[in-house]
């Protein structure tokens, strides 16, 4: 897939864009990164102003929450910095509202065309609101990927327990017997959120043996080629019901999940990168474990009238996205040309790998880990080991496939992360029904609000007959 070059464009963007010379003393740019990142990219940002005296600007690095800071954006863009940091799921609602700017920098628009997986080229396109084209341009530059992996302690989990979360929970009921202050408290994993991503990775779990699922989340980012109600994904989500009933999955407390690896409630946690070093503080550096997400296997009663075989092993999945440079739309347009500059510079190969070699930012370019596995000797054992397990994870993931405002709202904000959080939490001993046709029942609900939004869920009429199902529709 070719990057289109949207220079011939610019006129369809209006004066947003316009074009200025560098040379001379021109002003600030502010450049907002993640707060683990802030030093490094400070340490940069100097080297390259110390290299590139025909630059034109000052560059000051402001350490930021990536994670909120679309929303800052979104509250008001122009308190924000000129260039920064989101992850890429948020390009589309940034895009449609013109708080972030198109680029046009052949030489930028070339690196990312170079460098980047396919999957990462899709999902940094958005259309140009108002200018008359359907066609999508480029509006990020990846530069750190990220993806879930698993988090334990060592002093109670070993690495062979670490594989299968009936080993956590092996584990935890082994502390047990030994914590007779926590007992019932003490739990195999917990997870850094129990949002629609931090808590996905039973939504989007495949098959051990051959990689492969029925769920389709925007496949091709179509609003309408979404599927949720597959033989394997009702399994899987009858085997987490179980999970958080017998001791292998806890939802994290009020004080969150770095307080219950503190106390050893939770022995492991499904996280990312930007939660390592809350972990590392709440249980030493040294007591560490990094792994892929487990598999599970998937028993008797989980696959109970459903075509899936007994003992099918699955593989925990995730969303496998980049965080980007984007360029904030209220800068100043004279910004424009220098602000690309840097940005190139600092999304390149090299700037990336110093990046992780100096503040574990895992690489966004195809073929990273080859570089990774280089240096493997010279870098912390820890580092390499995240970055391993990220990459692999990589490999049982999908992109966030939010390119537009719509579908990112649809999946995450109209309700379908609670239904499926609910229907997991169910007590059938006091909240009601498990049965296997209200797990069908939600799921269908869930890929309707997928697909249309939940202005019209409360009309919904469940069919008497769903995929795979041999139940009766209960009135």
């Amino acid at each position: 897939m070719k990057i289109k070059n949207i220079a011939v464009a610019i006129a369809t963007l209006g004066a947003a864009i316009s074009l200025v010379g560098c040379g001379g003393s021109k002003g600030e740019i502010s450049l907002w990164v993640g707060n683990e990142s802030v030093e490094f990219y400070d340490k940069v940002v100097k080297e390259y102003l110390a290299n590139n005296a025909d630059f034109g600007y000052n560059v000051k690095v402001v350490a930021s929450d990536a994670g909120t800071i679309a929303g800052s954006m979104l509250a008001d863009n122009t308190a924000c910095g000129d260039i920064i940091t989101i992850a890429h799921d948020n390009i589309g609602k940034l895009a449609q509202k013109s708080y972030i700017k198109a680029l046009t920098d052949e030489a930028l628009l070339a690196q990312i065309e170079a460098d980047n997986p396919d999957t990462y080229k899709e999902v940094i396109r958005s259309t140009i609101p108002n200018s008359g084209t359907t066609d999508k341009y480029v509006f990020g530059s990846p530069y750190i990927s990220q993806a879930l992996f698993l988090m334990y302690n060592k002093q109670y989990v070993s690495e062979t327990q670490a594989q299968t979360f009936e080993g956590l929970k092996e584990a935890a009921l082994a502390l047990r017997e030994t914590d007779t202050d926590k007992k019932g408290d003490i739990h195999g994993c917990t997870l850094a959120g129990t949002d629609g991503f931090n808590f996905s990775f039973t939504l989007l779990a495949r098959k051990a043996e051959d990689n492969s699922t029925t769920l389709k989340l925007y496949e091709g980012l179509d609003k309408s080629n979404s599927y949720c109600q597959g033989d394997d994904t009702v399994a899987v989500t009858r085997w987490a019901q179980d999970a958080f009933r017998n001791g292998t999955l806890e939802w994290p407390n009020d004080s969150g999940y770095a307080t219950m690896m503190q106390t050893h409630t939770a022995l492991a946690v499904v996280g990312g990168a930007w939660h390592y070093n809350a972990v590392v503080s709440a249980i030493g550096k040294d007591n560490v474990g990094l792994a892929l997400i487990p598999t599970f296997t998937l028993t008797a009663d989980n696959v109970a009238e459903t075509t899936i075989p007994a003992n099918t092993v699955m593989r925990g999945g995730t969303f496998a996205d980049c965080k980007c440079f984007v360029i904030n739309g209220a800068s100043d347009k004279n910004k424009y040309e220098a602000e690309q500059k840097l940005i190139t510079y600092l999304s390149s190969k090299e700037i990336q790998n110093q990046s992780f070699k100096e503040a574990m930012n895992v690489p966004a370019y195809e073929g990273s880990m080859d570089y990774i596995e280089s240096i493997k000797s010279e870098i912390d054992s820890n580092a390499y080991q995240l970055a391993k397990a990220q990459s692999q994870m990589a490999e049982y993931g999908i992109p966030q496939p939010f390119v537009t405002a719509t579908l990112n709202n649809y999946y995450y904000q109209n309700g379908g992360p609670d239904l499926y959080k609910n229907l997991i939490i169910i007590d059938p001993k006091t909240e009601g029904d498990d049965t296997i046709r209200k797990v069908r029942e939600v799921l269908f609900t869930m890929e309707y609000i997928w697909k249309w939004g939940n202005s019209t869920v409360d009309k919904l009429d469940i069919p008497e007959t769903l995929p795979g199902d041999t139940s009766t529709k209960v009135s």
